[in-house]
């Protein structure tokens, strides 16, 4: 579960391989505003930009992607993981993103070269 900074919406993922995002204004309910497509198993893991424009996630099929979140587009694909990403999040102002796998690495991506380093290896 995520988010959004300005606490209108809230994404949700799972072995569906889907992304819902919902309209949280009219709590208790929830308004399925749209669904985002593109991963090929089970998403573990989402995180949405501090502007609210980008979305990431990562998935069982040890790829990390970005959404634009108003067009519902995948925008990036990142390989580089040799296992299920389990964990994503933007930092830098969203100018990168951090991944954890279960391959026992965590990945740093810049999301405007689509380059990667492994920033860690035999975590936990």
């Amino acid at each position: 579960v995520a988010f959004s900074y300005q606490g209108t919406t809230m994404a949700t993922c799972g072995a569906d391989k889907c992304i819902k995002m919902w309209r949280t204004t009219n709590l208790p309910s929830l308004d399925n505003t749209n669904t985002l497509l593109g991963c090929n198993a089970g998403v573990m893991s989402i995180d949405i930009d501090e502007r609210d424009h980008y979305l990431v996630a990562g998935s069982n099929d040890a790829a990390v992607r970005l959404w634009q979140v108003n067009s519902s587009a995948v925008k990036s694909q990142f390989m580089g993981h040799d296992n299920k990403v389990y964990t994503v999040k933007f930092y830098n102002h969203s100018q990168r993103i951090v991944s954890g796998s279960h391959d026992r690495t965590l990945r740093l991506w810049d999301v405007r070269s689509n380059k990667s380093e492994c920033v860690g290896w035999g975590m936990g």
